[in-house]
C-alpha cells in the first residue's frame, strides 16, 4: 500500500523556489508509512492514481512555479513501475 502526498509550498525555501517543491510517496510498513520517493511539483494542490490497461499512474496537479512566477503551467502524468 502506498501513499501519496501532494505538497504545495516549502515555507524553508529562498521566495523564488517556495512553490517549487518535492511531493512524496510514503510505502505501508507495519503500522507506519515510510518515505519510498520523492518528485518535483511547483504548487501542486493534487494527486490520484488511476489504472489503465493494467498499468498504474499517478497525475499531479500543478498550480504555481513560483521561479518563473506563473500560473499557467503544466501538470504531469507519471506512470509507476
Amino acid at each position: 500500500m502506498y501513499l501519496v502526498v501532494a505538497n504545495c509550498y516549502d515555507a524553508s525555501q529562498k521566495d523564488s523556489q517556495k512553490h517549487n517543491t518535492y511531493s512524496v510517496v510514503y510505502q505501508a510498513s507495519g503500522a507506519r508509512f515510510v518515505k519510498y520517493q520523492e518528485f518535483a511539483t511547483h504548487g501542486a494542490f493534487g494527486v490520484t492514481s488511476f489504472v489503465y490497461n493494467s498499468q498504474t499512474y499517478l497525475a499531479v496537479a500543478n498550480y504555481y512555479n513560483s521561479q518563473s512566477n506563473r500560473h499557467n503551467i503544466n501538470s504531469a502524468v507519471y506512470k509507476w513501475e
